[in-house]
């Protein structure tokens, strides 16, 4: 199995999620600020990494927990996922996309525009905030992903939002 949390526009809570999947994490308490930008992959997604995988390790089971970012659609990618998974022959179940989407698509706009203006630091604080205000949702999503072994993409859901 192959765990790919899917942002927008950036990797802020693919990353949290995938920290919480491999247990780096600790899911009962929200993480300081501190502690969530010093995460691997946490930070915005660049031009050319727009539908790049990301390695973020392995779980204690083996499987592989990836990440990546969208600029546009991203319902898109769970059934371009399930299309190659067709074409190679393999089992649905080979993979499972997990939004990561914000709630507000918004705040990723936020995040951008703080970004072109060179505002780095306060992009960097708005996606630690906004990744402490959902964590709870993102220990849910991890929880109900790892748990959930029914074949295919169950678990995305295109309106899903955090």
């Amino acid at each position: 199995m192959n765990y790919l949390y899917l942002g927008f526009a950036d990797l802020y809570l693919p990353a949290v999620a995938a920290a919480l999947h491999l247990q780096q994490l600790d899911a009962a308490a929200v993480p300081a600020a501190a502690k969530l930008a010093s995460l691997p992959y946490f930070r915005r997604a660049a031009r050319d990494e727009d539908g790049k995988l990301f390695l973020a390790g392995s779980d204690s089971a083996g499987h592989k927990v990836f990440l990546l970012s969208v600029k546009t659609q991203p319902e898109v990618v769970a059934r371009a996922v399930e299309s190659l998974l067709g074409l190679y022959r393999l089992p649905l179940h080979e993979a499972k996309v997990v939004s990561c989407l914000p709630g507000n698509p918004q705040q990723a706009m936020w995040g951008r525009m703080l970004s072109k203006f060179g505002l780095n630091g306060l992009e960097k604080e708005l996606a630690c905030r906004m990744a402490r205000n959902c964590f709870k949702d993102l220990v849910r999503t991890v929880t109900d992903a790892r748990l959930t072994r029914q074949p295919g993409f169950g678990l995305f859901d295109s309106s899903a939002r955090i």
